[in-house]
């Protein structure tokens, strides 16, 4: 499980990275370049979380 933050009622929110990657990238996961798909979602996770 991996935290994306928390909602706007304050409650953890969690996804399996498999889930989140395949939401984000469905023709990536389990290829060669998921470990780039997943640096790209964390990245944008941070993202996420630095302009809330």
């Amino acid at each position: 499980m991996i935290g994306l933050g928390r909602d706007d009622r304050g409650i953890a929110v969690t996804a399996t990275l498999e889930k989140v990657v395949l939401a984000e990238y469905p023709d990536t996961w389990p290829a060669s370049g998921s470990v780039t798909a997943v640096a790209e979602l964390r990245h944008r996770l941070k993202s996420v979380r630095a302009s809330h």
